[in-house]
C-alpha cells in the first residue's frame, strides 16, 4: 500500500512526511550512508512543495542523524540505527 499524506489532517504535512521517511529508514528502505530520494522527487511523490520535504528532513535530522546536502538531497548518515521512540 503506497504511503500517503492526509492533507485534511490537523497534523502538519512535514510531520506526516517525517513519519513516513522515518518508517522507511527503520524498515531498511534507506541504508546508512545512502542518499534518500531527492527533495524534488519526494515532493512529486507526495504532491507537496519542496519546502515541505525540506522541513520534514529537518525534523528528522534532529532525531536520527539525517543531513541535508546543498544539492537538495537528504543523506541518512548514521552507521547504525538508534532511533529514539516518538513521544
Amino acid at each position: 500500500m503506497p504511503e500517503k499524506l492526509d492533507k485534511s489532517s490537523r497534523i502538519p504535512l512535514p510531520q506526516q512526511l517525517k513519519a513516513i521517511l522515518r518508517k522507511r529508514i527503520e524498515t531498511g528502505h534507506y541504508k546508512p550512508g545512502e542518499r534518500i530520494d531527492a527533495v524534488r522527487k519526494l515532493a512529486e511523490e507526495f504532491t507537496v512543495s519542496s519546502l515541505t520535504v525540506q522541513k520534514a528532513c529537518k525534523l528528522l535530522e534532529r532525531k536520527i542523524a539525517l543531513s541535508l546536502c546543498l544539492r537538495a538531497v537528504c543523506l541518512f548518515r548514521k552507521t547504525s540505527l538508534s532511533v529514539q521512540p516518538e513521544p
